[in-house]
């Protein structure tokens, strides 16, 4: 019991070495998965309109983009709190 426990404080420990190595830098991936513009879309347009332009519409459902406008709403439009509401899915 006490392996599992330490190993969880690690990989917690770890995940958050990683989020604050890059507390300054950009969304990985973004021209892939448009994580963060569509978030600004939702962010600026409603967090429910999903009429995404076909500039950046992936087809898929915008759950990390509402995920993300969601926390800018509450918390603040800063990458700090981008990386602390993705930290769980490290």
């Amino acid at each position: 019991m006490e392996n599992k426990i330490l190993r969880n404080l690690t990989f917690f420990l770890i995940s958050c070495c990683i989020v604050y190595y890059f507390k300054d830098g950009g969304f990985f991936w973004d021209t892939t998965i448009f994580g963060y513009q569509m978030g600004n879309y939702l962010y600026n347009n409603g967090l429910f309109n999903f009429n995404f332009p076909d500039s950046f519409d992936p087809g898929h459902p915008p759950f990390l983009a509402l995920l993300l406008a969601t926390s800018w709403k509450l918390l603040g439009r800063t990458l700090l709190v981008s990386h602390a509401v993705l930290l769980p899915f490290i």
